[in-house]
């Protein structure tokens, strides 16, 4: 509510991770459809831009701190980027 709030009263939103991200991430898990994990965002405001910083899995690796988070190992993160490919598709919304 107070995002359509802000909204509406013509505020610009710059939100970080907004529904996207949520997606991806449980769609990237065992048994866990892309459509399925979809549902819950359903009625959320329509980002008017979609920005995806891309970054290769061999990259994020060799940052510092790799592998010390629970889904931080390079075959979830490339089910995440398969994801993340999938919803980009999307023709609706606007992805850069």
């Amino acid at each position: 509510p107070l995002m359509k709030e802000k909204l509406h009263q013509g505020v610009t939103l710059v939100v970080d991770r907004y529904a996207f991200s949520g997606v991806a991430f449980t769609s990237a898990k065992e048994n866990f459809c892309l459509d399925w994990c979809k549902q819950p965002d359903i009625g959320l405001p329509k980002p008017d831009l979609i920005l995806f910083l891309q970054l290769s899995p061999e990259e994020a690796a060799g940052r510092g701190d790799f592998g010390n988070e629970r889904y931080e190992n390079s075959s979830f993160q490339e089910r995440v980027l398969q994801a993340f490919q999938l919803l980009m598709k999307d023709s609706t919304l606007n992805w850069k």
